[in-house]
């Protein structure tokens, strides 16, 4: 997949690796770099702040079911959300 990307068109030009100079190599990877990290910075724990806030929920909302109806468990559950 790197060998398609960067030599064989899409990062170099069209041009074959053999003309490709590794200043360019360096740029190429720091740009691919530039672009990668914060998607993967901000993608990475959003995804993870998302699973833990629906594991509280769910948590939540099954402790509340067996003590009261799943309605007033969903009214309990708004109310802290508008708290």
């Amino acid at each position: 997949m790197v060998d398609a990307v960067v030599f064989s068109g899409v990062l170099s030009g069209g041009r074959p690796v053999e003309t490709i100079t590794s200043t360019e190599l360096v740029a190429i990877g720091a740009g691919v770099a530039f672009f990668a990290i914060p998607v993967i910075l901000g993608v990475i724990p959003g995804i993870i702040a998302l699973c833990r806030y629906e594991a509280a929920l769910y948590k939540r909302l099954s402790e509340l079911q067996p003590m009261v109806g799943i309605v007033r468990a969903i009214e309990v559950v708004e109310e802290g959300v508008h708290a």
